[in-house]
């Protein structure tokens, strides 16, 4: 079986644990080599609604990624 591959998306004012929860759970649940988690961003550094700059590094950016080979899990924080 190929690697599954899972596409955390950061965006600006995203909630920390909107991306912690799901990157925890995921990486406790990869017992082996089932899947990657991979956390991306249309920006180098993207900051949290509590303040936190998240990294990506520059060819994790989405508008250069291949999406296709992707799983996304999309979380978002409603107001």
């Amino acid at each position: 079986m190929a690697l599954q591959k899972i596409l955390l998306i950061l965006f600006p004012g995203f909630n920390t644990l909107d991306m912690n929860g799901p990157y925890e759970i995921l990486q406790k649940a990869n017992n082996g080599n089932t899947f990657q988690i991979i956390v991306a961003s249309e920006t180098e550094i993207t900051t949290s609604q509590e303040g936190a700059a998240v990294k990506v590094p520059p060819f994790l950016f989405l508008p250069r990624y291949d999406q296709a080979s992707l799983t996304p899990i999309i979380s978002a924080t409603l107001p």
